[in-house]
């Protein structure tokens, strides 16, 4: 059985990292050669940037990733961020060999092959967390492609569902698995985040405890917000004697002085009934 479990994440990893770089293609296709290098801003990422990083990466993380490091020594990550004599074959071209590299790499493992340790910049990773680690940061790249794309060709955008191809192996569609561009539309300003602040770094990975613990000052809500004010909500004595007396004069009125005729007279002063017979 545990070999069965590790057989079915290989098969179901491989197969997700497929359908990721798929989706990537789907929605490039879809996009001119402006639209290909063009920043909506000086701090956002153009598609051209964004499918440099990512075949960057995936050459230095997955070359010989059994015996060497993660992080080859020859990678320089900075000129990922650039666009310097790169035209889109080329950039296209980098990419279907990086994504290469990855499936030569992947694809042979066996189950024995999952009880060994990786290193990523010097720290050790089992190869499930690898691959998780790498998922991540692809997804995240191609959802950026993917929000672009479709920021670009606004209502002539095909919908990357009717296009792609059902998952092989975890019974799960690309469709179910990945944000409908229709049930989650985003503004430009919300979703794209300049690179400093958005493109995931691997050195980003861990999170520290204070990115997470909430402020006891921001968060608490104080007793003076939270405690029901008495003025506020608690009717007064004077209103609920009103209340209480209305009640009664209106269920008493026929028996008063023998049936004779009455008007309660209201006093706006003190909120109080009486009865005048006459």
């Amino acid at each position: 059985m545990p070999n069965q479990i590790i057989e079915n994440y290989h098969a179901d990893a491989v197969q997700s990292f497929r359908n990721y770089k798929k989706m990537a293609e789907r929605a490039m296709e879809q996009i001119s050669e402006r639209e290909f290098f063009h920043a909506i801003d000086s701090e956002a990422n153009s598609i051209a940037v964004i499918v440099k990083h990512i075949a960057g990466n995936l050459v230095s993380r997955w070359t010989d990733f059994l015996v060497s490091d993660g992080e080859k020594p020859d990678r320089n990550r900075d000129t990922e961020f650039e666009v310097i004599g790169d035209t889109r074959e080329s950039l296209m071209e980098f990419w279907e060999r990086s994504w290469q590299t990855l499936f030569e790499n992947i694809e042979p493992l066996t189950v024995n092959d999952f009880a060994k340790t990786v290193t990523i910049r010097g720290e050790p990773h089992t190869i499930v967390e690898a691959f998780n680690r790498q998922l991540t940061h692809y997804a995240y790249h191609v959802g950026q492609i993917v929000f672009l794309a479709k920021h670009y060709k606004s209502a002539d955008w095909k919908t990357l569902s009717d296009s792609l191809m059902s998952m092989g192996h975890s019974g799960m569609s690309m469709s179910d698995s990945l944000m409908s561009e229709r049930q989650f539309p985003m503004s430009e300003s919300n979703s794209l985040m300049s690179e400093s602040d958005s493109l995931m770094s691997e050195n980003d990975v861990p999170i520290s405890e204070s990115d997470f613990l909430i402020s006891e000052n921001e968060f608490l809500i104080s007793e003076s917000d939270s405690l029901i004010s008495e003025n506020e909500f608690l009717m007064s004595e004077n209103d609920s004697l009103t209340l209480f007396n209305t009640f009664n004069i209106k269920n008493r009125i026929d028996s008063i002085q023998g049936g004779a005729k009455c008007q309660m007279i209201t006093s706006p002063q003190t909120k109080t009934g009486e009865v005048r017979v006459g």
